[in-house]
């Protein structure tokens, strides 16, 4: 869903203003989240993107759903159609995905953050029954497991919040051999949940500038030191080539600083830009970085994904900087994704620059 307001530049430079604000009214915050200040470690078991299974640590609060503890407004049970001018039990086939449409049903606004749903899944066999998976088709890392019913049942039932996509959807993916039919109902919804933290357009706007970083074969080092420099960066003195590992870190030369792709855009995609500049331009892993943001669905969706994920941290109770890394993680932390790219993407949520001036 969109934001109240545009995210602009403007809105960027004026966020140290809007901090100060906040910093001075009381604090309403409820506590912290199970795990956020605690150093043990414990492990369950949990599905993961495919439907297999890993062991998490329990005390990361990005290894779990997230926390979408706002304020509910409870509805009449109303049915979400499965199919546009459905109603009640409708079939999705066999290893197929189904967006469904949840804003606008019965009294849930189109712009609705997130709804609490009541999902039943009816399998038609037993035959290699798999599991349905319900999630916001922004942020896939969020999942709702619907077990395949036990013993003699054909039925499953989960209760669950989930946010929505920015069109009010979430999908349905059935994994299993057999077809299932499915019925959603809606039993409530969610707004912002915490309107006044956000998550600077500065952060969509790095991305996107990393999209566009030449990834040809042929592309050495020093041709990205080249481009970075046309966009208003430059490193103190490159000293690396091709085959490097290592790479000096990148400031802004403000000799270029008047480029048209950094000008206006404020300080928050300034300090993305220095954040990704100084510790992922390498030839070895641009590609591979660019291949995690697309696997997360490009620019815009991550963008999208990493403001709810920061909101709903920030209602539960974390600070700033710990809901940064958290939202990251829970866009980033995908199967696919090798740790050492997500370790470089996690990274950037950390730095001082970019919590300070991007959320």
């Amino acid at each position: 869903m969109p934001p109240s307001a545009p995210l602009t530049a403007v809105t960027t430079v004026t966020a140290t203003a809007v901090l100060a604000s906040l910093l001075a009214a009381p604090s309403t915050r409820p506590p912290v989240l199970r795990g956020a200040s605690d150093t043990s470690v414990a492990t369950t078991t949990q599905r993961v993107d495919d439907g297999s299974t890993r062991t998490v640590d329990t005390t990361d609060p990005s290894d779990e759903r997230l926390p979408l503890n706002g304020d509910l407004t409870a509805t009449t049970p109303t049915p979400a159609p499965v199919y546009p001018g459905g109603s009640g039990w409708e079939p999705i086939r066999r290893s197929t995905t189904q967006q469904i449409t949840i804003g606008g049903v019965g009294t849930v606004p189109a712009d609705a953050f997130g709804a609490q749903l009541k999902v039943t899944g009816h399998w038609l066999t037993k035959k290699d029954p798999g599991v349905l998976a319900v999630r916001d088709p922004e942020l896939g890392g969020d999942v709702m497991w619907i077990e395949p019913p036990t013993a003699s049942s054909y039925v499953s039932t989960e209760t669950f919040a989930t946010t929505l996509s920015q069109d009010g959807t979430i999908e349905i993916q059935n994994s299993s051999r057999t077809d299932i039919d499915v019925k959603v109902e809606v039993l409530g919804w969610y707004a912002d949940p915490d309107p006044q933290s956000d998550v600077g357009a500065g952060v969509e706007d790095g991305f996107a500038l990393i999209e566009q970083i030449p990834d040809a074969e042929t592309t050495t080092q020093d041709d990205i030191d080249a481009w970075l420099a046309d966009q208003g960066l430059a490193r103190e003195e490159s000293v690396s080539d091709a085959d490097s590992t290592e790479a000096s870190p990148a400031v802004f030369d403000p000799r270029t600083d008047n480029n048209a792709v950094v000008v206006g855009v404020g300080a928050c995609v300034r300090s993305v830009l220095y954040a990704v500049a100084s510790n992922i331009f390498l030839v070895s892993k641009l590609a591979k970085v660019k291949a995690a943001i697309k696997m997360v669905g490009g620019t815009k969706k991550a963008y999208r994904a990493l403001r709810k994920a920061y909101k709903s941290y920030r209602k539960a109770g974390l600070g700033r900087s710990s809901s940064a890394k958290y939202a990251f993680r829970k866009v980033f932390k995908r199967k696919g994704i090798g740790e050492e790219v997500q370790a470089t993407l996690f990274q950037i949520a950390t730095l001082e620059g970019v919590v300070n001036n991007c959320f």
